[in-house]
């Protein structure tokens, strides 16, 4: 549970702070000093290497921190100037701040020696979203025992009380050298979760409200060899766009767009399209749609999947908040509805064309005690100028039962109007128990979907379907030297039966992680698997195998091989065969500001009769330049044999803050083999600037 602490934050009026990496103002004088840090990753309360003291400050604008870090040589520092988010081959330090001081949410912010920032938030339960972007400040230097980092966190960054009279901390450091994170307070391994061991201080101070209205308007234009780019509202390839927020109140915020741009600076890394089941599940990577999707989240997977909203025309997003109780609602047009994934049957790609789609969610979430919640959740998905319509509700919870065990549970219901007028009903649900200690990972769950559930607004691929799965692993810490932890996958196994009991499909995969002192991490595992496809049960066994870490600052590798028995998705005459795979990404950082990678995936499967079915790979080489923290220029060479497909992307990006951008890009394709690049078959180039405004 939160830990209160005998320390009062202090607070001045006004800190006047420089954010430059040096501890050069007077107000630093009457920070409160933290310097009892412990070790919880990879082994928990092992000696910790190095030393961190920090520095915590307080004024009516914000909080700051002063992080100075010792280790044996500053060379071992590693740091590098490079993306936002992109630090955790750095050594890092950063702040859990949760302003509320109750232990349901937390903003984190991190940053590398170099100032380079990495931000996430975190609720209770549930995995950090590093999709958040804040507005915040930080900056470092090397010094000759180490590195120092100055950052300041502004309260109207933050989601936070009018006035709260205790404020939540978890300060954390990590090293990629020597594999260790540790953090203050100390973590205890036999309590599950991160927020709940938050250190809990004193503030007696006022925070000020959030900008009640910022604009960002923004102007993007794009060409191809087909002329200018279409979809969006605009004139001669120029579209303007514009988001607004108006935050009236501490507890209550609107974003809403008109005409945005979605498309994506960091383009979707190539996956391998072929003799797949469902459809491939694509990351969501835009603002309007990350910032706030915490909320959204529920004990039942994926009941919200915003990439399948591909072309919104406008959408509105709120959230409000109050005495334990959180209501988030997003309402989108899209025009460009995407086809229904699920295997059961659903709305197709012809069905939905010139259509446009109204998507709508609504979701409330109550606390309950310190660490568990119960909500509820809706969604509806309507085809404008049709019949066709997907809606489903339910309510789900999570309750402690203990520090280290977690109960986790819901319950949903969909109705489904389809093209041809049949109408589908079916429930669905969860139920999940975990535990985690120092010494045991466990876990127990079962889900259900019935013939006919249907989440239009998601990501439920598979129809008719009741699962039991359980999982063991023994997490060991030898005494032996280099080794820093074993975890033992005694098993995982997963069982699906239809709705007439009979089985669908199983796995079974034990398996062993070793982590190493250096930071090398293997992995091997095995798995027994059948499944019930086209009426026919296919089975086999199959290997899989990674090797991760670094060899030094400069070199980090990531390879994985696997090797078994597949399914070969032939509706007519399905087969099992044998499929080989490998991947791999090295990443070359020569200098501070240059970052080269490198990801290769090959991937082969034998047809029983010893016939090829397919043989290929997908080649990714990137390269960033930073100029400094805010420019970068980068160079992307994609190679598919697969589509036998080539493509070169070339972007100029210049990043203040999040909202504030401008951005410089072109890419050329072709088919045919890397020299066809020579003569593209196809090209474009787009600029898009963008900027924030607080009234």
């Amino acid at each position: 549970m939160p830990i209160p602490v005998d320390v009062q934050l202090p607070y001045v009026e006004q800190a006047e702070i420089v954010i430059d990496g040096h501890l050069n103002e007077p107000a630093w004088d009457d920070a409160v000093h933290f310097e009892d840090f412990h070790a919880y990753y990879p082994e928990p309360d092992a000696p910790v290497q190095g030393a961190a003291r920090v520095r915590v400050l307080t004024d009516a604008s914000g909080i700051y921190f002063f992080w100075q870090v010792t280790i044996e040589e500053s060379a071992e520092v590693w740091a590098h100037v490079t993306r936002r988010d992109r630090i955790f081959g750095d050594d890092t330090v950063g702040v859990y701040l949760d302003p509320a001081g109750d232990g349901q949410r937390g903003y984190l912010f991190l940053s590398n020696p170099y100032g380079v920032q990495a931000d996430a938030v975190r609720v209770v339960n549930q995995n950090d979203s590093f999709a958040w972007d804040g507005r915040w400040s930080s900056a470092g230097t090397l010094t000759d025992t180490g590195y120092q980092v100055e950052v300041s966190i502004p309260w109207n960054s933050v989601r936070h009380p009018a006035s709260p009279d205790q404020i939540g901390l978890s300060l954390l450091r990590g090293s990629p050298r020597t594999h260790q994170r540790s953090g203050w307070p100390r973590r205890d391994p036999d309590i599950q979760g991160i927020l709940v061991q938050e250190a809990l201080l004193g503030w007696s101070g006022e925070m000020p409200a959030n900008r009640a209205l910022q604009l960002l308007p923004e102007v993007t234009a794009g060409y191809t060899d087909q002329g200018a780019l279409e979809g969006r509202w605009g004139f001669a390839g120029i579209s303007p766009g514009l988001t607004f927020r108006y935050d009236p109140s501490p507890s209550f915020a609107t974003l809403g767009t008109v005409n945005p741009d979605f498309s994506q600076v960091e383009s979707d890394a190539s996956q391998i399209d072929i003799n797949n089941r469902y459809a491939l599940y694509l990351q969501e990577k835009r603002p309007f749609f990350v910032e706030g999707s915490e909320w959204f989240s529920t004990e039942f997977d994926d009941l919200l999947y915003t990439r399948s909203m591909v072309q919104p025309r406008a959408g509105v997003r709120s959230t409000a908040e109050q005495g334990g109780w959180t209501v988030a609602a997003l309402s989108v047009l899209d025009s460009a509805p995407s086809e229904s994934v699920s295997e059961g049957g659903g709305w197709t790609a012809a069905e939905l064309e010139g259509h446009l789609a109204m998507a709508s969610i609504l979701r409330a979430r109550a606390s309950v005690g310190t660490d568990s919640a119960v909500g509820a959740f809706f969604s509806d998905r309507t085809i404008l100028d049709s019949k066709m319509y997907n809606r489903l509700a339910g309510a789900d919870g999570s309750l402690r039962l203990s520090d280290t065990w977690i109960l986790g549970a819901a319950a949903i219901g969909s109705h489904t109007r389809l093209h041809d007028d049949e109408t589908l009903t079916g429930p669905a649900g969860t139920i999940d128990l975990s535990h985690q200690s120092r010494s045991w990972e466990l876990g127990l769950g079962s889900t259900y979907v019935s013939p006919d559930f249907r989440a239009e607004n998601g990501y439920v691929t598979y129809a008719d379907r009741m699962s039991l799965n359980a999982a063991a692993t023994r997490q060991i810490y030898p005494s032996a030297e280099g080794i820093a932890r074993i975890g033992l996958d005694l098993f995982s196994a997963d069982l699906g039966l239809d709705t007439d009991w009979n089985r669908r499909d199983h796995s079974l995969a034990p398996g062993i992680v070793m982590e190493l002192d250096n930071g090398v991490k293997l992995s091997s595992h095995t798995s027994h698997w059948s499944e019930l496809y086209a009426e026919k049960v296919l089975q086999g066994i199959d290997f899989f195998h990674t090797l991760n870490g670094s060899l030094n600052e400069t070199l980090r590798y990531g390879l994985g091989f696997s090797s078994g028995d597949a399914v070969y998705y032939d509706e007519d005459a399905p087969v099992v065969g044998a499929l080989q795979s490998f991947g791999g990404i090295l990443t070359l950082r020569p200098g501070r500001r240059l970052t080269i990678r490198q990801r290769t995936t090959w991937q082969q499967f034998i047809m029983p009769d010893d016939s090829l079915a397919y043989e290929g790979y997908i080649y990714r080489l990137s390269s960033e330049l930073y100029l400094n923290k805010n420019t970068w220029l980068r160079l992307i060479v994609d190679r598919s044999s697969f589509s036998d497909e080539n493509s070169l992307e070339t972007l100029v990006a210049w990043e203040k803050a999040p909202g504030q951008s401008a951005y410089l890009g072109g890419a050329i394709r072709s088919a045919g083999d890397w020299t066809a690049l020579a003569a593209p078959t196809e090209w474009q180039v787009f600029t898009k600037v963008a900027w924030a405004f607080g009234l």
